[in-house]
């Protein structure tokens, strides 16, 4: 059963050509316990959505579409200051 979240997560998957062999999750190696465990569910999610392995990496991988979650330089690079997001908050940015 798809709920509306997953349905409108692997529509946007789609538009956006992710699949298993160029999709990859990145979380920096200091990230705490939360944005790991939220990066688990995430590759387990979209392993399954896009029927193959999508693997949780500390440093992108050059050609491969990532999903950055948590803090990190590469997240305030990009003006993104977590510490203004609501408990549970996120922000949406797409890059090339």
């Amino acid at each position: 059963m798809m709920t509306l979240g997953s349905a409108l997560c692997f529509a946007a998957l789609s538009a956006v050509e992710f699949t298993a062999d160029n999709a990859e999750v990145v979380v920096e190696s200091s990230a705490p316990p939360a944005v790991r465990l939220a990066a688990k569910e995430l590759t387990t999610f979209l392993s399954r959505t896009l029927g193959g392995d999508v693997p949780c990496v500390a440093t992108p991988t050059s050609g491969k579409r990532a999903i950055f979650l948590g803090d990190s330089p590469r997240a305030r690079a990009a003006g993104i200051d977590v510490g203004k997001l609501p408990r549970d908050g996120f922000v949406t940015v797409a890059d090339g």
